[in-house]
């Protein structure tokens, strides 16, 4: 089957929307405006209205290549970025979220070493209601907060929460 003819002079002072024009040319309506932010078929905005309108009489100078948006040079997609070298890996880093047996770990150690809570939270700047999500097991321990314990009590206890855990 082919495409039926379109009658150019009929399009002549004639406002047409989006969907009529997509319609006419046998595209889909999202074409038709991907067209107009391009640049290459010539639109305007009527006060009053929402979506752009197309005159007929510029719907035929573009299907006649006549169109003075056919003029407007087409625009410079810029470069893509350069990709990025994956960061080098730590091996001391910490996993983002250790396992579930770390929280009982670190538990376990606060015991035997008498600490409490709060004062663990105090020397490692971890937040008091965080922390007892933590040994609750009602949050993971993250590597953030592993970090902070690292830097407040050291790789020792490091060693002693993820030792079966990696």
């Amino acid at each position: 089957m082919t495409k039926p003819l379109i009658d150019l002079n009929a399009l002549k002072g004639k406002l047409l929307t989006c969907e009529s024009v997509a319609e006419l040319l046998s595209i889909t309506p999202s074409s038709v405006r991907r067209r107009i932010k391009k640049g290459k078929l010539p639109a305007r905005k009527v006060s009053g209205q929402k979506n752009y309108s197309i005159f007929g009489d510029d719907l035929a100078a573009y299907l006649l290549g006549d169109s003075p948006a056919a003029a407007i040079p087409a625009q410079k997609i810029p470069p893509a970025p350069p990709k990025r070298e994956p960061a080098p890996v730590d091996s001391h880093a910490l996993p983002f979220k250790l396992s579930p047996a770390a929280n009982t770990r670190l538990k376990v150690w606060m015991t035997e070493r008498g600490l409490m809570a709060k004062e663990v939270a105090a020397a490692s700047g971890i937040n008091g209601g965080e922390l007892s999500r933590i040994l609750n097991a009602k949050r993971a321990l993250s590597g953030r907060n592993a970090e902070k314990l690292r830097a407040a009590y050291g790789d020792e206890l490091i060693d002693f929460l993820v030792k079966t855990t990696r």
